[in-house]
């Protein structure tokens, strides 16, 4: 895990609160999944579904099986199904 990824993590675990960007929420879901802050993981899954267009689909599925977060897996299927035709 990165510094800044790290100390942001920590930060958070102080005063509730975090900066999650299309730059660092992937890093962030990670580094809050290796130190089971399932809130943020939570807050940087919600991130990337609600700005997916931002992230490659094929690259949330690979991060959704590496976190082996079911919540994660789940939302990202759902949005799958739905947008077939624009996703495939």
């Amino acid at each position: 895990m990165e510094s800044d990824t790290f100390e942001q993590l920590v930060i958070y675990c102080y005063n509730g609160q975090t900066n999650i960007t299309t730059g660092n929420a992937e890093r962030m879901a990670k580094g809050a999944m290796l130190l089971c802050l399932y809130d943020v993981v939570d807050i940087c899954v919600n991130y990337m579904m609600d700005h997916i267009n931002d992230f490659l689909v094929r690259k949330l599925i690979t991060l959704a099986t590496e976190m082996e977060y079911k919540k994660f897996e789940t939302r990202l299927l759902a949005y799958i199904v739905k947008n077939f035709k624009e996703v495939s």
